[in-house]
């Protein structure tokens, strides 16, 4: 059975509608009326309750009845209160104040689940401002992190080119180093690396006018070492590190005297040599992983748990700061941090990484490398017995007790930690202040409180005030402008370290500007200025730094560190890169001391690489009569070398 009047189910034993308050006679009244009848009464209900009413309607054309509860009650709620059926007045007040208790009880949870706690809006900032450092050009153009990661497995080569490029300069007639007699010469370094076959070559030469003077060749493939320097020796020295090590330097005619003399190991040296060659050999898999023992330390390790649940963060007051060009309100939170809570929070820290199976296995496995080195050499070629490396159990035992001295020290001359912090409405930090108080020896020091590091007490004699102030203007990224400071004060004296960093990049172009000031609050004693340009389009860069400095006698001066400019000609994100080193020079000006011009590439292997050529010589089956004639050889070839050399320059 349905209520004509709202279109409630009822049970057959109710007589009256618990959504509405409609008497059951006056349903089955209801029930004879006509549709058209019904339809004026929903208008007249519609009419009175306002368009929120309309959402609850009846289809009589279709048989159906589409009923939303909450809004059913509040379209009921307005009707009654216009006419309320008799004798159900308090009936109908318990319904409509039920349901706005029922709306406001919704409404308050509703509020609650979103309100943040504030230990987790201060940290969220942190973490934000800390990972905005990849929407910096260096991810977002070059991805220097892909870079710098190891290519375990891969296959790739490098080229370096430099020469000296200096010419006489009118401006500076004296400079620090005359280096004009250089002019022309210069290196160059290529490199190849194969890390399926585990194959490498490295060549190095010395050039003159970009033709190579000497150079040294190195290969390494198939457990065998190769080396040759042609200008001097016409042979290739090859050292086999496969098995049979040992007996190889055994029966060395030259080599097995330095064994027997030395009392070396020949057995423990090949097992040592097979141990570190297998080890490069499989290095993804036996370097030890940084990034999972941090995953591992967030996932398992409460320390940092118990340091957020130590932590106190109350809001304080709103501030106005400048973010992204534009002028935004930052909600303030104080936030203090018990120095005992930092002392627990690195104490668990240390004890999860010794801890750690994965680093107690890399532990072990060079514990017994160095142990194995030591083992090589004989008492007689040390001098003295060997003194093995400490044990696992030993090692955790020394880095417990350096922390627990570090601890000791810093509770010493360290109070309690005050922070405030701003945070905008989108969660982005805008401002942070760190203060502490920084003790002498004084004894007790230690116990002195923690308002004396927010500076609400008298400071005494020793006490050094620090603070640290970290301010996020934003721009592309959050960190793209920033500025900081380092505040040391006690008594009348303080010292200031300041930094400050502008970027901009407005899609051609991106300019940095950096500076580090060193001051005594107040005037400035040394500076630390970098610049910084790049040309998306043209790939054309420019880097440099300057050091200033205050003379007493002539005052500020400033002392141009290097000069860096060229184009990026190849780039393909964190995978290769090439381009042209046109001016790079060391000092400047009145400081100048050398000019180099060159340039550089890396990627991908784009050629074969190939086993040095020439006769090759098995340093182990040498004898002495063979080195000798080596060494005569590399003598006169090296005068040669000379003499051509100083044919090339007096042309």
């Amino acid at each position: 059975m349905k209520c004509e009047k709202c279109g409630a189910e009822l049970r057959e034993d109710e007589r009256v509608c618990p959504v509405c308050g409609q008497e059951a006679a006056e349903t089955e009244a209801v029930t004879a009326a006509s549709a058209g009848e019904l339809e004026g009464a929903a208008g007249m209900e519609a009419e009175g309750a306002g368009a929120g009413a309309a959402e609850t309607a009846v289809d009589t054309e279709a048989g159906t009845e589409t009923n939303t509860e909450t809004n059913t009650l509040t379209e009921r709620a307005s009707a009654d209160l216009e006419t309320p059926p008799k004798g159900k007045k308090n009936k109908k007040a318990i319904l409509i104040g039920g349901g706005v208790v029922a709306v406001a009880a919704a409404a308050a949870i509703a509020v609650t689940a979103t309100r943040k706690d504030p230990k987790d809006i201060v940290l969220d900032a942190f973490q934000m401002a800390w990972e905005s450092r990849q929407q910096g050009p260096a991810e977002q153009i070059f991805g220097v992190s892909q870079f710098m990661e190891p290519k375990y497995g891969e296959s790739t080569e490098t080229s370096l080119r430099i020469q000296v490029d200096d010419e006489p300069s009118e401006d500076n007639p004296y400079p620090v180093i005359d280096t004009t007699y250089l002019n022309g010469f210069g290196l160059r370094l290529d490199s190849k690396t194969d890390g399926e076959a585990l194959k490498s070559r490295v060549d190095l030469a010395v050039t003159y006018q970009d033709m190579d003077v000497a150079g040294l060749h190195m290969y390494y493939g198939d457990r065998v070492l190769m080396a040759s320097v042609p200008e001097l020796v016409d042979r290739v020295f090859l050292v086999d590190l496969n098995e049979g090590l040992a007996d190889r330097l055994r029966e060395s005619p030259l080599l097995s005297t330095i064994v027997e003399y030395g009392e070396l190991d020949a057995d423990a040296l090949e097992a040592y040599v097979n141990q570190a060659l297998e080890q490069a050999e499989h290095a993804e898999e036996n370097q030890f992983d940084i990034k999972g023992l941090y995953e591992r330390y967030k996932e398992a390790c409460k320390a940092q748990d118990e340091l957020k649940a130590a932590m106190v963060v109350e809001k304080g007051t709103s501030s106005t700061f400048t973010i992204d060009g534009e002028s935004v309100s930052g909600q303030g939170y104080e936030v203090h941090i018990d120095k005992q809570a930092l002392f627990t929070f690195l104490r668990d820290t240390v004890d999860f990484v010794l801890q750690d199976e994965a680093y107690q296995k890399a532990y072990e496995k060079q514990l017994e490398m160095a142990t194995n080195l030591l083992q090589i050499a004989g008492e007689r070629a040390l001098g003295t017995e060997p003194e093995l490396p400490p044990s696992l159990s030993e090692s955790s035992d020394e880095v417990r007790a350096q922390t627990e001295q570090l601890i000791q020290f810093l509770d010493q001359h360290m109070q309690d930690i005050d922070m405030t912090v701003y945070v905008d409405k989108e969660g982005r930090l805008a401002m942070a202040e760190l203060r502490t108080v920084l003790m002498g020896a004084a004894e007790g020091a230690a116990d002195e409180s923690a308002d004396s590091a927010a500076g609400d007490a008298q400071s005494s004699p020793d006490e050094v005030q620090a603070a640290l102030q970290l301010t996020l203007k934003g721009g592309n990224y959050l960190t793209e402008n920033m500025s900081g400071v380092l505040s040391l004060s006690q008594g009348e004296e303080k010292i200031l370290l300041s930094y400050d960093k502008q970027e901009s990049n407005d899609g051609t172009k991106i300019e940095t500007a950096q500076e580090f000031a060193l001051s005594d609050g107040t005037e400035q004693n040394a500076s630390l200025k970098t610049n910084s340009s790049y040309q998306i389009e043209s790939g054309e860069y420019q880097l440099g730094a300057v050091l200033g400095y205050a003379d007493p006698e002539m005052g500020d001066q400033e002392m141009p560190l290097y000069t860096v400019k060229g184009v990026i000609t190849e780039l393909e994100k964190g995978t290769s890169i090439a381009g042209t080193l046109d001016e790079l020079e060391i000092g400047g000006g009145e400081y100048h001391i050398i000019t180099l011009s060159g340039d550089f590439s890396y990627g991908p292997l784009s050629s074969e690489l190939t086993e040095l050529e020439g006769e090759q010589w098995d340093v182990m089956a040498g004898t002495w009569e063979d080195y000798e004639e080596i060494s005569a050889e590399a003598s006169s070839n090296v005068f040669g070398l000379l003499m051509e050399v100083m044919s090339l320059m007096s042309e």
